[in-house]
């Protein structure tokens, strides 16, 4: 039965009217079939990291940061407090992936440096392929490796060199720290000493020193000169620096009448 409204009139049953009311079931196959409907895409969820991905995201944060801070302020000024601000953790998420700040310090440069001589393997491996690409002109391979010298060399970071110093200092008293860091550099020089001797072998060039005092020569000509610049002491950058010494030493040799191809 129709129920009524107050006023006595019956009141409309928009149920049985199919006009307004189409069978539900006919709409949802009409749509289904429309080409011009779009139906709404599922929205990305990131993916949820697993505890062991999220302690290791927080503790590289944790190491940039402390790399930033301890480059800025030094070791000494540091504070916990300043690099949980930078990495924009608590002090407390510090000290769930560290001892204090020597650890932290420690764990920052282990990693550091053996990335460092990492990278240098990886970067003259790479020089090593693109001779093979390269042509025979000598002149063309001597531009375009002082081209990779000078590009690798002004890619360092001001803050690794202050970084780097502010270590050797903070272990100074530690001769076990001095020896493992002595060890590593001298691995990084033979590095650098086999990457030249190859490379003067491939043009026929006789170096006017070994090539481990070539590496230590430069590298302290390189490390000088990218602390003077930093500070504006040096308006030349560490990696012209040695582009010019590099480039003066080959064509010095080549002058004195050295067999070249």
């Amino acid at each position: 039965m129709t129920p009524r409204t107050r006023d006595g009139s019956r009141e409309r049953d928009d149920r049985s009217d199919r006009s307004n009311n189409p069978n539900v079931n006919s709409v949802e196959r009409r749509t289904a079939v429309r080409p011009d409907v779009q139906m709404p895409a599922a929205a990305t969820r990131p993916k949820r990291l697993s505890r062991r991905e999220a302690q290791a995201q927080t503790r590289a944060r944790l190491l940039d940061a402390a790399a930033e801070i301890f480059s800025e302020k030094g070791f000494s000024a540091a504070t916990i407090a300043d690099v949980a601000d930078r990495a924009g953790y608590t002090i407390g998420a510090v000290y769930s992936n560290f001892e204090g700040k020597d650890a932290l310090f420690r764990s920052l440069m282990a990693e550091r440096l053996v990335a460092m001589e990492a990278g240098l393997t990886d970067a003259f491996a790479s020089a090593d392929a693109a001779h093979e690409l390269q042509p025979d002109d000598v002149d063309q391979r001597i531009r375009a490796d002082l081209d990779r010298l000078e590009a690798a060399e002004d890619s360092v970071p001001a803050s690794w060199g202050r970084l780097l110093n502010e270590y050797r200092g903070y272990i100074a008293d530690d001769a076990a720290a001095k020896a493992e860091l002595a060890e590593l550099d001298r691995r990084c020089v033979e590095i650098i000493a086999r990457y030249i001797e190859r490379f003067a072998a491939s043009i026929e060039l006789v170096l006017p020193l070994p090539a481990t005092e070539l590496v230590e020569l430069t590298n302290a000509l390189s490390a000088g000169l990218r602390d003077a610049h930093a500070d504006g002491r040096a308006s030349m950058t560490s990696g012209r620096g040695l582009r010019l010494v590099v480039g003066w030493m080959i064509e010095s040799a080549r002058c004195r009448g050295v067999p070249t191809s």
